[in-house]
């Protein structure tokens, strides 16, 4: 009974030893594959492009703004008119201007 018991352990002994030895070599290899990946990201993030600057224009009015439909009022005397209201937009290809609109 006590021999068995002994082969048991060992053969669990030896099991679990050769399973940390095969978890050991992944891990170094692993290690080995994610260098490799790296190198190859930034081989390929050289050629990037440069990085683009956006420009929006400031006074509620211009580039990257854009007519929301409503209305403001001017009063200049004699006669108050109105004008349209931009409200930014943050997009390049949006273009508002604040124009006199007769009513």
């Amino acid at each position: 009974m006590t021999k068995t018991k002994l082969t048991g352990c060992l053969a669990i002994i030896a099991i679990v030893v050769s399973m940390a030895i095969n978890i050991n070599l992944n891990t170094q290899s692993n290690n080995d594959l994610s260098l490799l990946s790296l190198a190859n990201i930034e081989a390929l993030a050289e050629y990037e492009l440069p990085e683009v600057v956006i420009t929006c224009s400031t006074g509620g009015e211009g580039q990257c703004w854009v007519d929301n439909g409503d209305y403001e009022t001017v009063s200049f005397f004699p006669v108050p008119y109105y004008v349209t209201v931009c409200d930014f937009s943050g997009k390049t290809n949006d273009f508002c201007f604040r124009l006199p609109v007769h009513m």
